[in-house]
């Protein structure tokens, strides 16, 4: 029997080549980073992390050029994190150019920085 595939996968299956190239290697670091976020999509129709406690704790944006990584309580760790861009109250992002390699290591000190916090 064969087994239908998940929102996520239809979801991953959807986007243009570029934005899925950066989307897969965003979701492996992040998942690198935390296995036990569970991987949803959220009311916007976006790939979302979530935890025990933060329903959206990691959530990846595309736009036209990049896609946002963005962070639920960014702004408590702005100072520890340089690359994150925004001036929310709470969200802020990571952004990641299509094309071009993603910067693993950033992704996975960012999970990890926020989960902390």
């Amino acid at each position: 029997m064969l087994k239908k595939p998940s929102d996520v996968q239809v979801y991953l299956a959807k986007l243009p080549s570029e934005q899925r190239r950066t989307v897969t290697a965003l979701r492996n670091a992040i998942l690198k980073a935390k296995p036990s976020l569970a991987l949803t999509l959220n009311p916007w129709g976006y790939l979302a992390f979530s935890t025990p406690t933060v329903k959206y704790a990691f959530v990846l944006v595309p736009h036209p050029k990049h896609i946002n990584l963005q962070i639920y309580n960014g702004a408590k760790i702005a100072r520890q994190l340089p690359e994150l861009e925004g001036s929310g109250k709470g969200i802020r992002h990571i952004r990641f150019p299509y094309g071009m390699a993603v910067n693993t290591v950033l992704v996975i000190k960012a999970v990890r920085l926020s989960l902390a916090a």
